[in-house]
């Protein structure tokens, strides 16, 4: 059995992370954060070397993160702690890989059956949510409401993208959009730039706050969905024009974002 600690490990992960694949400080702290929970959670358990770890403990572990997280964001953390154990084998700190049969499967035809039953997300719902925009995470919830991206999005944001009245959206480094601000938009965005709270974070900030508001949990992603639809059913705004906001095709558009919403709310972030 390895006897690789999770201290020794974590350091060594997050450099391979930072130096060899060289990808983005943000992200490479977003792995090493999820990497942390996970050997915290195994290191409850007496697990403290990586040898130790076997696959009946990161199911056991798997089903804790579906019981307490969307499904997307318990995908995204498996992501991470999969690629994580691919590295450890690679590196000869354990003889074989403890997730290699962890899946979670998924049904296409649920991936969006239950979003018409879900409230859309709108000025109302915003003030139940009790969100303070002194609040780091709070105010980057209220920004993705506002504005329809995607935290990856605004993760990627920079102070030279956020001008005087639109906002240049990176989707990569080749893909951008521009999408109208007003000024007390203009000022929450600047305020953001190299401080957006990770996606767990954010998760839990939105499951915290919809608590509050007394309804049913959702993730930063229905953010975007709530706000295609009161561009479109509500503000009227043409089709064409909320894609092009939006980044997506109209068709895709009307496939899985927009949603029944009721009419004659507020209509911007500057009226709450």
């Amino acid at each position: 059995m390895s006897s690789t600690t999770w201290a020794q490990a974590l350091p060594a992960w997050h450099n391979h992370h930072r130096y060899v694949r060289r990808v983005a400080d943000i992200t490479a702290r977003d792995f090493l954060r999820t990497i942390g929970r996970h050997g915290a959670w195994m290191g409850a358990r007496g697990v403290e070397e990586l040898g130790g770890v076997t696959p009946a403990l990161c199911e056991a572990w798997m089903a804790e993160q579906l019981g307490r997280l969307a499904t997307s964001t318990a995908r995204t953390r498996l992501k991470r702690v999969r690629a994580f154990w691919r590295w450890a084998t690679e590196a000869g700190h354990v003889e074989t890989d403890p997730t290699r049969t962890l899946r979670i499967k998924r049904d296409p035809s649920e991936a969006y059956a239950s979003l018409g039953s879900r409230p859309v997300v709108d000025e109302d719902m915003i003030r139940a949510m009790t969100l303070d925009p002194a609040h780091r995470t709070h105010r980057a919830i209220m920004v993705l409401w506002a504005t329809g991206m995607r935290p990856g999005e605004l993760r990627r944001l920079t102070a030279e993208d956020v001008l005087d009245g639109v906002v240049v959206v990176r989707k990569s480094k080749r893909k951008t959009r521009r999408l109208p601000i007003d000024e007390r938009l203009r000022g929450m965005l600047l305020s953001l730039v190299g401080q957006v709270p990770s996606a767990e974070s954010l998760t839990e900030a939105l499951h915290c706050a919809c608590r509050r508001a007394g309804v049913e949990p959702f993730n930063a992603y229905w953010l975007r969905h709530s706000r295609a639809s009161l561009w479109v059913d509500r503000d009227r705004h043409p089709l064409l024009q909320v894609a092009e906001w939006l980044g997506n095709s109209p068709r895709t558009l009307e496939k899985h974002y927009l949603h029944a919403t009721q009419r004659g709310r507020g209509a911007t972030l500057g009226d709450l």
